[in-house]
């Protein structure tokens, strides 16, 4: 029998099955150290493999390298279901909320749910520390870039094109302010519409741009629509957008997160050519001319005009 500790332990014991103590005498912490040479069960009815097994590590530097010593026990540094955490560190996800959009958690492995390029569950996705290194319209939270309209659709902000080099998805075809959908013409107010019913990133052109070519905007149709979220409106060569009436207020309103609006001279409006409303955001004009212009006749159709000047307002 050996007493340690006022404890009487009822078997006896080998030297050579017991684990030695650490340096300074540790043990896990339901052994103690006994004679200075090896650990024993604190209570009785255990045998030398309850310290043996339970006895790790004395330190971080005997553990494999992504875990850390607590308690003698080698551990990972946070809570984890994965196996294999100390020797190949953390794995690429838990939870389905770790992937990307369109993307679950399949043992500890982002895989597709749809069609996606290769590549593009494992190891895709778009890390950040601050707005500036994330695409257009899209903001850093918590790490990871995010639209702000659509709360976890990451697809955009982590693959795809952005509006200023995706392919048009939609072609202005007539100078008109019109919004019928039977005459199969698109005017920029059935556009404007179409981009603010259907999620971006969008990307709309004229088929004809140039020095000379006006589009108009009718006081009887009311403002045009805003251009919305994650939408390039490309005036391509230039283009002029006038209103028809003297009376028509505003021109262009921008509202949304991520807007790039180009080549385009706004002219005649009453009030502001080009408003961006309260709470936009990531907003870009380029090569852009706000003032007055020679007004043609009301009843005008044609594309092109007389070169007329640009005063800025």
């Amino acid at each position: 029998m050996v007493i340690s500790n006022a404890c009487v332990f009822d078997r006896a014991f080998d030297n050579g099955d017991y684990p030695e103590c650490g340096p300074n005498g540790e043990c896990h912490r339901n052994c103690a150290c006994f004679q200075g040479r090896i650990c024993v069960p604190i209570e009785p009815g255990h045998g030398p493999e309850y310290c043996r097994d339970q006895f790790e590590c004395g330190g971080n530097e005997e553990c494999a390298p992504h875990c850390i010593c607590v308690n003698h026990q080698c551990r990972p540094p946070e809570e984890t279901n994965y196996p294999d955490y100390c020797s190949n560190g953390p794995p690429e996800c838990e939870h389905d909320f770790q992937c990307l959009f369109g993307c679950y958690c399949d043992n500890f492995e982002c895989l597709s749910i749809a069609d996606r390029p290769a590549g593009y569950c494992a190891g895709a996705q778009v890390f950040c520390t601050e707005d500036d290194e994330c695409r257009l319209g899209c903001h850093c939270v918590s790490g990871r870039c995010l639209t702000v309209q659509t709360p976890g659709q990451t697809d955009y902000c982590s693959f795809g094109v952005t509006p200023t080099c995706m392919k048009p998805d939609l072609v202005v075809t007539t100078n008109l302010d019109t919004l019928n959908a039977t005459d199969e013409e698109l005017s920029l107010r059935e556009a404007l519409t179409k981009a603010n019913l259907e999620p971006g990133p969008h990307r709309i052109i004229f088929e004809e741009s140039g020095l000379f070519t006006f589009y108009r905007v009718n006081g009887g149709n009311g403002p045009l629509p805003p251009v919305p979220s994650l939408t390039y409106l490309d005036g391509g060569a230039g283009i002029t957008l006038q209103a028809v009436e003297s009376s028509v207020e505003t021109g262009l309103i921008l509202a949304g997160n991520g807007i790039v609006v180009s080549d385009i001279l706004v002219g005649g409006f009453a009030g502001r050519g080009i408003k961006i409303e309260s709470g936009a955001s990531d907003v870009h004009l380029f090569r852009m001319r706000i003032g007055a212009i020679v007004r043609p006749a009301k009843n005008t159709t044609s594309m092109s005009s007389p070169p007329t000047t640009a005063q800025a307002s």
